[in-house]
């Protein structure tokens, strides 16, 4: 709690403390309460300090503030999360980014899985999420993009996902 209260009050002398730390786990746990801090207000902020603290990827939290600040401002956070070198972190983002978009516009959260993923398992649940949403939306639209698809796992999720939706409707 004090870390909190001393982040809100002073971030720069707080970072600097912190990354004074020696111990690890004590380093760790102290960038966790700053970021999370910073996240209750600012989640732009909050995402590049997890970045550079290199915390939240193991309790979710950085994809939490990338998902606030995509339903804040969709196209900042894309043009974000898209400029970072390509890597697991970067396909997590992504992934969430497009679950968010999906939600308001499916096409642009499929444009942005199709041209920024590469395929692999990941992709593929990245586009599972995003036909959920879209079947939702526009059973017709999402149909379409699925028959599209070549043969292969990708389209066999998104088969899944819109035999799912039909039940539900």
């Amino acid at each position: 709690q004090l870390i909190t209260r001393w982040a809100a009050i002073d971030l720069g002398r707080t970072l600097t403390w912190l990354t004074g730390l020696r111990d690890e786990a004590d380093r760790r746990n102290a960038a966790q309460a700053v970021t999370d801090q910073v996240g209750q207000s600012d989640p732009i902020g909050a995402l590049e300090l997890a970045e550079l603290l290199r915390v939240g990827s193991d309790d979710g939290s950085l994809f939490h503030y990338a998902q606030l600040w995509t339903e804040e401002n969709p196209q900042a956070a894309v043009a974000w999360v898209v400029q970072h070198k390509p890597g697991q972190l970067r396909d997590q983002l992504l992934t969430r980014v497009a679950w968010v978009r999906a939600q308001s516009d499916p096409v642009e959260a499929a444009t942005l899985v199709l041209q920024h993923l590469d395929a692999g398992p990941v992709r593929d649940q990245a586009i599972a999420g995003v036909v959920r949403h879209w079947a939702v939306r526009d059973q017709v639209a999402a149909e379409a993009w699925v028959s599209a698809f070549p043969p292969g796992a990708a389209k066999d999720l998104a088969l899944k996902e819109l035999a799912t939706a039909r039940k539900l409707r």
